[in-house]
């Protein structure tokens, strides 16, 4: 498909449309051309949501306005989409996950996460939802630290040596995720670098050395 060539095959399909046509893979390759080809995401989701009313038992239509709908940046409109889908099947796992991505960009972290949290507890072995709850966990000690650096070490001393309690209990919260994903993938590279990096701020050498080993066994360290 040349970009002219597509521009015809849409003017011709629109008209055949126009007539009334109602044949499903006309229908498809009509939004999948202006999908596809014309990357216009407001003009490919009206086609889209035309689409369904004719042919509503398309399954991949739903997933297209879905996609038009993140790209166009419409979170909200997008994870009221998905509620329906997991009303139907509420352990749809990608569904979850995507539901929890949504949430993140709408600035709710808590219920990002809650949908990550049912992601991973209808399939255990969902990497993605896993590394998505410990990248949370690293938020704890990241505030934490960002509260400590603030004070002044002579005035602020009591309320640092609380602090500081508070940074360890969080960076060992942390590690236990990024351990769990560690069960699931043990040569995923974000999670040994996160693990790294936490081992390292605990002064934790017995657990760091074989993380270190691994990385360069895996040739992480070029």
């Amino acid at each position: 498909h040349n970009g002219n060539q597509s521009d015809q095959t849409i003017e011709f399909l629109t008209k055949y449309l126009d007539n009334g046509g109602t044949n499903s893979q006309a229908l498809f390759l009509w939004v999948g051309s202006i999908y596809e080809y014309k990357k216009d995401f407001e003009l490919a989701l009206a086609a889209t949501r035309r689409a369904m009313t004719i042919n509503p038992n398309e399954q991949n239509y739903r997933q297209i306005e879905l996609n038009c709908l993140i790209e166009l940046k419409r979170y909200q409109e997008a994870a009221d989409n998905l509620q329906g889908t997991i009303a139907k099947n509420p352990k749809d796992t990608e569904t979850l996950y995507l539901l929890g991505a949504l949430n993140e960009e709408l600035g709710k972290p808590d219920q990002a996460k809650e949908y990550m949290k049912k992601a991973l507890e209808a399939d255990p072995k969902f990497m993605k939802a896993a590394i998505a709850i410990a990248r949370y966990g690293n938020r704890g000690f990241v505030d934490v630290k960002s509260q400590m650096d603030q004070l002044d070490y002579k005035k602020d001393r009591v309320k640092l040596e609380q602090l500081d309690k508070l940074y360890v209990e969080k960076l060992r919260e942390a590690a236990a995720g990024w351990e769990s994903c560690e069960k699931l993938d043990p040569k995923e590279r974000e999670v040994l670098e996160n693990l790294e990096l936490i081992y390292g701020r605990l002064d934790d050498k017995a657990k760091l050395a074989p993380i270190q080993a691994k990385m360069k066994a895996y040739g992480y360290y070029e």
